[in-house]
């Protein structure tokens, strides 16, 4: 699936780099968690349960990536702030799991199911304090005033739109429940104001107001971002349907959950009347009264109706449009191996983990 030649072979390239700075945002983080914990181990264990589980520090990398394009030096101040993102990321994840209710994240027991729902709510919230102050020291650190009150600025937007991204999510788990009362353009909305602004175009934005660049500048990045963000959360749910040991999530935990995905937009558009009828009626139960029955028959709904090519290949043409945005705009910021490794970085975040049409058939048989 290489979209572009040209940035073929460009993968491998700064990865020694990338996992050096990776090491260095986690001591960061954790350092500023021990502080914040001082000598409470199960409080100092409960902050740092999603951090040191990993992950792919996406939206870190996204920004220092960007930044690298623009011409900053990347030194202990910025990566402070990159700590700031992947924190910001951290507690964004955990307020998810706690109000979706979800089992897993990155193969392990979700907050709320090792500390409850009180604990786990603190533990997000104090994380997302410790990402302000990391972002506060780091506006501290530029001389430039209006680009402190830009950086600011920025980002309180990013976190206003996740937060009503979120909302978005949640009203249909909690309020709206039936698939006839929205269409596909709710689950566009969503995933443009949740995971495109905080886990793409974001970063992104940020690295730019660090630099010193316009407001055209943001624009052309959110227009990168956006594409991009959704083939990711379209890949992501896909990912939903696959098994939990391949994915670290439970599986069909969506489903479970309620949400609104463009996997089952599609089902329901190709269901029969008595199908859509108990897809709607499944999503009007909460999550402890959905059966493992149930879940199933909402699966074969979606193998047999084909939701699931037809959400690969939106994907799919969401992932050319973000990779030939991002080609397209090589000499616009600058035609230098950083512009270069700046496209080749967002071909890799959209293909990272990427299902193919392979791996869905395979889940079709299995789910025979």
């Amino acid at each position: 699936m290489d979209y572009n030649p040209y940035l073929r072979g460009a993968e491998s390239k700064g990865s020694l780099q990338q996992s050096k700075e990776g090491d260095e945002i986690k001591r960061i983080m954790l350092d500023y968690i021990k502080a914040q914990a001082g000598d409470d181990i199960d409080y100092f264990n409960g902050l740092k349960s999603y951090v040191e589980r990993g992950g792919h520090y996406m939206r870190p990398r996204i920004l220092l990536d960007t930044a690298r394009m623009f011409g900053v030096k990347i030194d202990r101040d910025i990566m402070k702030f990159a700590a700031a993102i992947e924190l910001f990321g951290n507690a964004i994840l955990m307020f998810d799991d706690i109000e979706d209710r979800s089992l897993l994240r990155r193969g392990k027991p979700t907050i709320v199911n090792l500390y409850g729902n009180e604990r786990g709510t603190n533990f997000a919230t104090v994380l997302y304090d410790i990402s302000r102050q990391l972002l506060e020291e780091y506006m501290f650190s530029l001389k430039d005033e209006e680009t402190r009150l830009r950086l600011w600025r920025t980002f309180n937007i990013i976190a206003k739109e996740t937060g009503y991204g979120q909302d978005l999510e949640l009203k249909f788990i909690n309020s709206t429940k039936n698939f006839s009362a929205v269409d596909k353009s709710y689950y566009f909305e969503i995933v443009k104001r949740k995971t495109a602004a905080y886990s793409i175009y974001g970063p992104m934005q940020l690295a730019a107001v660090i630099a010193g660049r316009d407001d055209n500048t943001a624009e052309v990045l959110k227009s990168i971002g956006e594409p991009a963000g959704i083939a990711f959360q379209i890949n992501d749910d896909i990912m939903d349907f696959m098994t939990a040991g391949r994915t670290g999530k439970e599986q069909y935990g969506d489903l479970y959950e309620g949400k609104y995905t463009l996997i089952m937009a599609y089902a329901y558009s190709k269901a029969s009347a008595t199908e859509k009828a108990f897809i709607d009626s499944v999503y009007a139960k909460d999550r402890k009264d959905k059966t493992k029955d149930e879940i199933d028959r909402l699966a074969s709904i979606v193998y047999n109706t084909g939701a699931l090519e037809d959400a690969l290949a939106e994907r799919d043409n969401q992932m050319k449009e973000a990779i030939s945005l991002s080609t397209k705009n090589i000499n616009y910021f600058g035609p230098t191996k950083e512009a270069i490794d700046f496209a080749s970085m967002i071909m890799n975040e959209v293909r990272r983990n990427v299902i193919d049409i392979n791996d869905v058939r395979k889940q079709k048989i299995l789910n025979r």
